[in-house]
């Protein structure tokens, strides 16, 4: 996690276990779904693009397409960090349901 993760966290309510597998559960069809797949395989496809055309002394520009892409992966990241958790809750409420 970065700090900059770690510090929007810290300001988030707590979410209540339904709330984190309302999240997980649209997180994981956010994730499923071709079209925003699309959308991300492409917008890294196009920052690496523009990141060739580059040259060396464009230091600058090169970090800015860098951490865009690391933008990119962040967002995956916490879609995948909900997605755990509320498959997690999920289990656990099921585990209790059960006994």
């Amino acid at each position: 996690m970065t700090w900059l993760t770690d510090a929007l966290a810290r300001l988030r309510p707590k979410a209540s276990k339904d709330d984190l597998i309302r999240r997980g559960n649209a997180a994981d069809r956010l994730m499923k779904d071709e079209a925003f797949q699309a959308a991300v395989d492409a917008a890294k496809e196009e920052l690496l693009t523009e990141w060739l055309k580059t040259t060396p002394e464009q230091g600058p520009r090169r970090e800015e397409i860098f951490r865009a892409v690391r933008a990119l992966e962040c967002v995956a990241s916490q879609l995948e960090r909900a997605i755990s958790s509320g498959a997690m809750e999920t289990r656990e409420q099921r585990q209790f349901k059960v006994v």
